[in-house]
């Protein structure tokens, strides 16, 4: 997620938000993405009301809709219809369904 990304000058000076790199020729430094070619990344899923978990390998670069289709072809006896992924808030009441194109962004659970 964009609040994991860092962009700095080369001594490590964070930059502002309002920071213009027109005309620039000073060399920046970018933490918190990878840049790197995709990598095999474990997730831990959790089921919203028993608990269960579930781990499968992914992409560190899948969609959501990507990490459903992973884990029905380790899964195939479970209804599509029925898997729903998503975040559950801290009050575990609330379930906000991810929108089948977004990425995973670093995320392991």
């Amino acid at each position: 997620p964009e609040s994991r990304i860092d962009l700095a000058k080369k001594d490590g000076t964070e930059l502002s938000d309002g920071f213009r790199t027109s005309g620039m020729t000073e060399e920046l430094v970018l933490v918190g993405i990878g840049l790197g070619p995709p990598k095999d990344t474990e997730l831990c899923l959790s089921h919203a009301h028993t608990g269960a978990r579930a781990r499968i390998s992914v992409l560190d670069t899948s969609t959501v809709g990507e990490i459903r289709e992973a884990l029905l072809k380790q899964f195939p006896k479970w209804d599509r219809s029925k898997l729903r992924l998503g975040l559950r808030a801290d009050n575990q009441d609330t379930f906000q369904p991810l929108d089948e194109s977004e990425y995973l962004n670093g995320r392991e659970q």
